[in-house]
């Protein structure tokens, strides 16, 4: 390993190991098949380590459609007993190279997007976006919910496993990011271009895969609907980019801000797997009627704000060259 004589000297080189990323989609997997720890009772979550008796019931209602998904439980009634019994082991999405969105929760069976970074030949992992409504990572977990996590298990990953490995060397994702960037994306909130280009690119390939046709619709009209789908293909994105750069010592730029709800936590380049948290704060915003400040769920996720400060970084390298 490479020793820097400054701070600023070993910062420009995590800077450059960022801009320099080449994340490709590669795969869309079970969780399990790729992080070994999931293999048992264990769920991956949002931010840095915590315990079942310090979520907030979003986390905890996430903790239950997993459970169920996943056949541990055969009721809500069990599931909260066996979470609260200590038979599952929590686990952040951060210490297996994976992120997720809002609670984060991940279990074994549900498929996850493999994303390599070419570049430094590291690989991350992230859950598919459900798209909008009763969803998992809001804490939902009606028949509904569990319905939809089981064809996404059985329909929506295969089919694009099967798509991706179609594709020599797999998806790049900065070509799509520098178009989508174009077309005013900005990977939170806004990711309606970056979602119809990935379509896109699949597209022609889905068409003459070996698959039945409703298999076919069905995969594209979730796809078509799903405005967010390329959120979790640019949060797995980041963290590829950003653990590549948490080889550097001495580096102090930041590569991980994360919350679970309970508290917020920052990893440093040069520092290794040390967090660095404090309470977390509840967000401030409007609210459908009927709902006011007073529901607001304190602050969870991993990793909006690393997001945006790749994306910086990457806007200059993919437009300017």
């Amino acid at each position: 390993m490479r020793v820097y004589s400054t701070i600023d000297e070993a910062n420009q080189a995590v800077i450059e190991k960022i801009k320099n990323s080449q994340p490709f989609l590669l795969d869309v997997v079970p969780a399990k098949s790729v992080i070994p720890e999931l293999n048992g009772k264990v769920l991956l979550h949002a931010g840095p380590p915590m315990k079942w008796e310090n979520m907030t019931d979003p986390m905890k209602g996430s903790c239950v459609g997993a459970v169920l998904f996943e056949g541990w439980a055969a009721d809500e009634a069990e599931a909260r007993k066996l979470l609260e019994g200590g038979e599952v082991q929590f686990m952040p999405c951060h210490h297996v190279s994976a992120v997720g969105p809002m609670g984060g929760i991940t279990s074994a069976n549900m498929p996850v997007l493999v994303v390599e970074n070419k570049e430094h030949g590291n690989r991350a992992y992230c859950t598919m976006n459900e798209g909008i409504g009763k969803v998992l990572r809001f804490g939902a977990y009606s028949e509904e919910v569990i319905n939809r996590l089981n064809w996404m298990r059985d329909v929506l990953g295969p089919t694009l496993s099967k798509v991706l490995k179609m594709m020599d060397g797999g998806l790049n994702v900065n070509v799509i990011i520098a178009k989508a960037i174009t077309m005013g994306d900005e990977f939170h909130q806004r990711n309606i271009a970056a979602s119809l280009v990935f379509l896109k690119e699949i597209a022609p390939y889905l068409t003459i895969a070996d698959l039945d046709e409703k298999t076919k619709h069905d995969v594209m009209k979730f796809l078509a609907d799903t405005d967010q789908f390329f959120l979790n293909i640019m949060m797995a994105s980041a963290k590829a980019a950003m653990d590549a750069s948490r080889t550097i010592e001495y580096g102090t730029i930041v590569t991980a801000m994360t919350r679970n709800g309970h508290e917020f936590g920052i990893r440093v380049a040069g520092l290794g797997d040390q967090w660095f948290t404090a309470p977390v704060n509840t967000p401030e915003g409007l609210f459908f009627t009927g709902y006011t400040q007073d529901d607001a769920n304190p602050d969870m996720g991993t990793p909006q704000s690393l997001r945006h400060s790749v994306l910086g970084l990457w806007r200059w390298s993919l437009l300017l060259g």
